[in-house]
């Protein structure tokens, strides 16, 4: 029996407030026995507590800040809960650089300093960190690298496969949504990259096959498919392979054959 898991999504996200069950159970039907929903502050984090409480061991969470939030206060409001609750989560994130919305060198210096307090949290509690990286890999990378850090999930990361090589010789591990499908750019990540460095997202309701419509994690069925094809190797293979790299990481309790 096939086992997958969604390393990265957002379950709490509105979209899915009428039709979650069926969500869920179309998930279930394709493999996916764990999902770990992203929570961006703490009115996400309640809605997710709930959602895993209803589906149990389906579901595990993990907790960052909005990339668009720049307030140091949110920060360490965030921080306190995790550094008191961190046996909740599997991990903290997501978070990151965006340099496709922030583009003023303020607001970059701004998101490098709250970043590099992330890093730092996630080294401290030895638990990994789920990267947000739009437009900014390189400096992602290049921060993660210079701090030491190893548990990390470059998050659909949209930078050159040079800088992801680098990562992954550092042992980070990137996360392919569905959207791999229609770009040029993952399809050559996955390319370069070794399958002990490959993890499966949806980051749902986003990152879909197709433009515009809405993601589910049953979706990472997809992406699959596309690295079974893109690294000539069975499709058993990919989902083990990601599988216990999800396990080994995010440290989850999934037994595989």
């Amino acid at each position: 029996m096939i086992k997958l898991v969604d390393v990265h999504c957002h379950l709490d996200d509105e979209s899915f407030a009428n039709d979650l069950d069926e969500i869920i159970k179309n998930a279930r039907s394709v493999g996916v026995v764990k999902i770990i929903t992203s929570a961006l502050n703490f009115d996400s984090l309640n809605k997710s507590f709930q959602i895993k409480e209803k589906y149990k061991e389906n579901v595990e969470i993990t907790l960052g800040l909005d990339y668009t939030i720049l307030d140091e206060n949110k920060v360490n409001e965030i921080t306190d809960w995790i550094i008191k609750n961190k046996d909740k989560i599997v991990g903290i994130g997501e978070v990151g650089l965006d340099f496709f919305i922030f583009r003023s060198e303020k607001q970059k210096e701004i998101q490098k300093r709250i970043f590099k307090h992330w890093i730092n949290l996630a080294i401290d509690l030895n638990l990994p960190l789920v990267v947000h990286s739009r437009s900014a890999g390189k400096y992602a990378i290049k921060m993660l690298i210079e701090s030491g850090i190893t548990k990390v999930v470059m998050h659909a990361f949209d930078g050159s496969v040079g800088y992801a090589i680098e990562g992954a010789k550092r042992g980070f591990y990137f996360s392919i949504p569905p959207s791999v499908v229609r770009s040029e750019q993952k399809q050559k990540l996955v390319k370069h990259l070794s399958l002990d460095n490959i993890l499966l997202e949806s980051d749902a309701p986003v990152l879909g096959p197709e433009k515009n419509v809405r993601n589910a994690p049953s979706n990472v069925i997809v992406s699959v498919g596309l690295i079974s094809q893109i690294k000539k190797v069975p499709i058993m293979e990919v989902a083990e392979r990601t599988t216990q790299n999800a396990i080994k990481l995010f440290n989850l309790n999934i037994s595989l054959p």
